[in-house]
């Protein structure tokens, strides 16, 4: 029915219209929504937040623990307490030098545990309700870029939809629900988030569709495609490894706006074919126009 090549191709022709702009927009979603990094998705995103957090912690606990409880420290007190002259006063501001160190070591650490809590907090609450918001309005800039012609300010197209918060509740249950398949183990999560690969698309094509049907139509327009569109992704590998040794620039520059249009072209085959089969109607998924 498709294939990566004619994809591809149709999305190179695709930004040539309007590359510059396209960089922009795949800019402003990747800072917005991590789409374009590896794990996309809104909770591993602060799942990492809260790993790097925990190292941090790990870290400054085994620092403090380790110059506390090791044989030079007691040994130091030994020898401040048996120093001729004033040992017994050695020894006591030898105790109190190391508490104080203690009491500003904990300081320390309950600092980066309140700094890391709050950038942890605002990570997530920006993925939720900026980042859905921001990702459906990409997907809206280049499904009418492919059509019609898109516009920057198509980014906030969700905002001035009518429907921003249904589509903030139903992107943060795509999230939800993906996290929650990896759970149990890594491929049901990677299965699932092909199945809800859509609901971008299809909210940015339709903002108020009931968020059941959502899923469902992401679903029947995926079944039997989630393989192919995977090994779509693996093709982009090389391209991924440029933007790794290109410290990003790449990816910013060529390689997110190929990534972002080669989807477009996908979804607009999955699209016609789910009408074709009677899956939806026109009245449902009415187009992509300018707005």
């Amino acid at each position: 029915m498709w294939t990566r090549v004619e994809l591809k191709t149709r999305a190179k022709a695709m930004l040539h219209k309007c590359f510059w702009l396209a960089v922009a927009v795949c800019l402003i979603s990747a800072i917005f929504t991590g789409e374009f990094s590896s794990g996309s998705s809104n909770f591993s995103n602060s799942s990492n937040s809260w790993n790097s957090l925990q190292n941090t912690y790990d870290n400054i606990w085994d620092d403090g623990y380790d110059d506390y409880y090791n044989d030079d420290y007691y040994e130091d007190d030994y020898n401040l307490y048996n120093d001729t002259g004033n040992g017994p006063m050695n020894f006591l501001m030898g105790r109190i030098l190391g508490l104080a160190r203690s009491v500003g070591s904990l300081g320390i650490l309950s600092l980066v545990i309140g700094i890391g809590f709050w950038i942890a907090m605002i990570s997530v609450v920006v993925s939720i309700f900026l980042g859905g918001p921001i990702m459906v309005g990409t997907k809206r800039f280049f499904m009418c870029n492919r059509e019609t012609g898109g516009r920057f300010e198509m980014l906030g197209y969700a905002f001035k939809s009518g429907n921003t918060l249904h589509i903030i509740w139903v992107m943060f249950m795509v999230g939800l629900k993906t996290f929650l398949w990896s759970l149990l183990l890594v491929i049901p999560g990677i299965v699932k988030s092909y199945e809800y690969r859509m609901i971008p698309y299809i909210l940015a094509e339709n903002p108020g569709m009931d968020m059941n049907r959502a899923f469902e139509l992401s679903r029947e327009m995926m079944d039997g495609q989630k393989m192919d569109t995977f090994v779509l992704d693996l093709s982009f590998i090389l391209w991924n490894l440029l933007g790794t040794i290109t410290w990003g620039l790449a990816n910013i520059f060529y390689v997110n706006p190929y990534i972002a249009a080669t989807n477009a072209e996908l979804y607009a085959v999955l699209r016609a074919n789910a009408l074709q089969r009677g899956i939806t109607n026109t009245m449902e998924l009415p187009g992509f126009w300018e707005t």
